[in-house]
């Protein structure tokens, strides 16, 4: 996931903190001031349809470069609550909690698939179901 720190509209990881006395290990990202996109649609009323279309073609362009990497990387989590906003209103795709690279198809670790229940294409819930970059669409 390291590498994915390369695109303007993916997150950038600077690094983990491994030695967290409080709890599980920390990761270090940048800082989006404006929060989730999940938190905007709540704050108001409208969303201008300019910032919108501006929204849905950072995380068209985000996904696309993910989907198009040497091995494909799979979100399979995309939702508004995990594309954050900085000042300016430019999204970065976050969590990739649940992220599978392409090449584990076929592997007993990428049987079926998780996520957001509300967010899962329907053929998710089939037997022998294998996630693929159509997932991913389909949660967008």
């Amino acid at each position: 996931m390291a590498s994915a720190s390369a695109n303007p509209y993916v997150i950038r990881l600077f690094g983990i903190l491994e030695e967290n006395r409080s709890g599980p290990p920390g990761i270090v990202m940048e800082f989006m001031e404006y929060g989730s996109l999940f938190t905007l649609m709540e704050r108001v009323d409208t969303i201008p349809w300019a910032l919108k279309f501006r929204i849905i073609y950072q995380v068209t362009l985000g996904m696309n470069w993910l989907h198009n990497l040497p091995t494909p990387l799979l979100h399979l989590d995309l939702k508004t609550r995990n594309v954050l906003l900085n000042e300016e209103l430019h999204i970065k795709i976050t969590d990739f909690g649940l992220s599978k690279f392409t090449s584990c198809h076929g592997a007993d670790d990428c049987d079926g698939v998780g996520g957001t229940l509300e967010y899962m294409p329907p053929e998710a819930f089939q037997e022998g179901y294998k996630p693929s970059t159509s997932t991913d669409v389909y949660r967008f």
